[in-house]
């Protein structure tokens, strides 16, 4: 029921309200919208989501998290969620609620937020349980994580509050990969293996990457996210610190950049950024006694990655060639091709 409603169940709307139906309305172009529809149901994309959440942010002026939508895809849920901003922060972002045992858990990319996964959990079969895991440094309120088992274990800590490990088909894109690798690591030693593993687009790290090839990096993650190409030349001279910020500017006065991108917080999301970046060089990848599923983009592929994850992996590694650029991996027509795969590996 919404806050202030009376007897037919729905009242005059309190003003967070008001400002969750007006730049949802605004975002998809409709004054029809109930409380409980569904944003991405309605029509509402990942670039949607960033807009209507940077509406929201201006309006109120508080800081709402992009993942609170994805937790609470109504007006009315969202807003409920806006008024309990004093609760502790949480990386659990349910993405659909399930009507079965088995779960989809996708770990948040290099970037941390979980918004790229939106085409694969739309085209899931109906009642395919979702969370997605972003990023804890992406709220100001918390500290990163320093490292890739550290992340792992408190992520596990939260899905082990709401789900029984061996429901949980643990993934991730790219550098999410990693993390739900190390989680079913984890979960392993601890004699409670998760159900299946699949890393999406999932490179085997390399050790052996210079400062110049990490900022290198950097600067084509900036620029493939925040459409903000830069040259890392201009970055030579620079500690880590004014790289990042260097990044943050640029990427800020990119015209072409959508303005819900240019805000404040840009500069703390590229610093999540450079310090998940880092430590992929300094993951030891440890090994698990199952099978891992390797869904894999066309190009590019620079190294043999079944065999390097083979060698990790007791149970064996399976590998899926979706096709496309594994930058695009996670969108249409990709994302059905890999929510098929989902759906036939892990039946209900």
């Amino acid at each position: 029921m919404s806050r202030g409603a009376g007897p037919g169940g729905e009242g005059p709307p309190d003003a967070v309200e008001q400002v969750v139906r007006q730049a949802w309305g605004a975002t998809l172009g409709t004054d029809t919208a109930g409380p409980h529809d569904d944003f991405f149901a309605a029509g509402g994309s990942s670039l949607a989501a960033v807009r209507l959440v940077g509406d929201i942010r201006r309006a109120l002026r508080t800081d709402v998290p992009l993942g609170a939508l994805f937790e609470a895809p109504t007006i009315d849920g969202l807003a409920r969620l806006i008024r309990q901003r004093s609760a502790p922060s949480t990386s659990y972002v349910r993405l659909r609620s399930a009507e079965r045992d088995t779960t989809f858990v996708f770990v948040h990319p290099v970037g941390g937020s979980v918004s790229g996964y939106t085409d694969v959990v739309a085209a899931l079969p109906p009642g395919a349980g979702c969370v997605g895991l972003q990023a804890r440094g992406l709220d100001p309120r918390c500290e990163p994580h320093p490292d890739i088992p550290s992340m792992a274990a408190d992520y596990l800590a939260e899905l082990s509050a709401r789900h029984r490990p061996e429901d949980l088909v643990l993934g991730g894109y790219s550098f999410g990969g990693l993390v739900a690798f190390e989680m079913a690591h984890q979960l392993g030693r601890a004699g409670r293996p998760p159900r299946g593993v699949v890393l999406l687009g999932t490179y085997f790290p390399q050790r052996d990457v210079t400062r110049a090839g990490r900022i290198e990096t950097l600067s084509a993650l900036v620029g493939a996210i925040y459409r903000t190409p830069v040259d890392p030349r201009a970055l030579d001279g620079l500690d880590d610190d004014a790289v990042v910020g260097a990044l943050a500017a640029a990427a800020c006065g990119n015209a072409s950049l959508p303005e819900q991108y240019r805000h404040a917080g840009l500069r703390r999301l590229i610093e999540v950024l450079a310090r998940n970046l880092a430590m992929v060089e300094a993951f030891d990848v440890p090994v698990i006694e199952g099978q891992v599923h390797l869904v894999r983009p066309e190009s590019p592929e620079p190294r043999d990655v079944p065999t390097a994850w083979r060698r990790h992996a007791r149970g064996g590694a399976v590998a899926h060639d979706i096709g496309g650029e594994h930058n695009a991996l996670m969108s249409q027509p990709h994302g059905s091709r890999i929510a098929r795969l989902l759906a036939e590996l892990w039946p209900a």
